[in-house]
């Protein structure tokens, strides 16, 4: 889409849907200006509007994490993020920044203060979250590619319930540097791409992919033989598929709560000195979900750990065989809003083991009779860059 084309496609959305899901956009002109710049220098990239949620930093546009006090008490004016220097050292023009759960700590797309962000096709059904207004975004076409963070979930849900590719890297420096946090040891970046082919483009000219495998793809899958996840996966992945030992029924409870407790006791750390003076800044929702971090006992945060360590173990093990791991991002679509917290807590029973291992994940679509759902591919945390290329190739 051209600066032109953005900027009247904008225009012609309905104010509440542009308040929900656009935080911050660039004149035409200034997007015009940049692409001429990259298009001159010849970048692999160049020509392509791009968007970064609003927990990234971008010179000349302020990050709230779709808050309405971040920028009181992280005043800028600050430089671009690491991902967004990247981006744009890649060729990529930046045309705004979308919004998303307050602070990035939601899977809903929930937001009090700009409002919920819709989702792209279904009326009154959850976008996902917290990546929300990036998917919704790539989803209706207004960039081919956007950026987001995902902690517990937050790139492969709303690549899920949107019906678009997604991927998320493991924690890395991208999610360190002009990225404001979450849960620090769990956040990670990610992007979507409505197509298999814009995946492969963007990641090869962000990550410099190398070439893909020749032998097939050993899959650990976690499928039901007859499923619409299993059909999708021998349809577009080609490899030899066995039965996964890893069941993520199993103990699927306890890896929730261990998850819930670990990333809620980082995110207090964040926030203490804000939510304890300021408590009514933030929504109750997100209040309460970091206020949590602060009542866990040692006993509990010694057996969350300890069970997160049984898990890195098992996974690692996993791997010393296996190339990919499949599994749901869900196994139901897109909820009506609000998302209830039993339907939260289903999805958190799928996305924890790959937070909990910080593992690269890339979410693929799928499309039932019922809606949209998505199949994770989590990728071994050594190996990723080729097996991610292969996947994609």
């Amino acid at each position: 889409m051209t600066p032109d084309g953005f900027h009247h496609a904008l225009n012609s959305l309905d104010p509440e849907v542009r308040r929900a899901v656009f935080s911050h956009c660039r004149p035409q002109a200034d997007l015009e200006a940049d692409l001429a710049l990259q298009t001159a220098a010849g970048k692999p990239l160049a020509g392509e509007l791009c968007l970064f949620k609003d927990n990234y930093d971008v010179a000349g546009l302020p990050t709230d994490a779709s808050s309405t006090f971040l920028h009181t008490q992280r005043p800028g004016p600050h430089p671009d993020a690491a991902l967004v220097t990247a981006a744009k050292k890649a060729g990529l023009t930046v045309a705004g920044k979308v919004h998303m759960n307050p602070f990035a700590y939601g899977l809903d797309g929930a937001n009090a203060f700009f409002g919920d962000c819709p989702h792209p096709f279904l009326p009154g059904h959850c976008s996902g979250g917290s990546s929300s207004g990036s998917a919704w975004a790539v989803a209706r076409g207004f960039v081919p590619v956007a950026f987001g963070t995902d902690t517990g979930g937050s790139v492969r849900v709303p690549a899920a319930y949107c019906g678009i590719f997604g991927f998320r890297m493991s924690p890395n420096e991208w999610a360190r540097d002009g990225c404001f946090p979450l849960s620090p040891s769990y956040d990670s970046v990610g992007w979507f791409t409505r197509s298999a082919d814009d995946m492969l483009r963007f990641s090869q000219a962000l990550l410099d992919l190398p070439e893909p495998q020749a032998e097939p793809l050993r899959i650990s899958s976690t499928l039901t033989e007859d499923s619409g996840f299993a059909r999708i996966a021998r349809r577009r992945i080609n490899g030899t598929v066995t039965e996964s030992s890893f069941n993520p029924e199993f103990k699927g409870e306890a890896r929730m709560q261990a998850f819930n407790v670990l990333q809620s006791r980082e995110a207090y750390e964040v926030h203490k000195e804000w939510i304890d003076t300021q408590p009514d800044a933030y929504d109750p929702v997100t209040r309460d979900r970091i206020l949590r971090g602060s009542t866990w006992t040692p006993e509990q945060l010694d057996a969350a750990r300890d069970l997160e360590r049984k898990l890195i173990q098992t996974l690692n093990k996993l791997f010393e065989t296996n190339d990919v791991l499949l599994m749901p991002v869900s196994p139901n679509p897109p909820p009506v809003s609000p998302m209830r917290l039993d339907e939260r807590a289903l999805l958190l029973r799928y996305t924890s083991p790959a937070s909990l291992a910080r593992l690269p994940v890339l979410t693929l679509p799928v499309i039932s009779a019922e809606g949209p759902l998505g199949l994770q591919c989590i990728l071994p945390p050594d190996r990723w860059p080729q097996i991610l290329a292969t996947l994609l190739a």
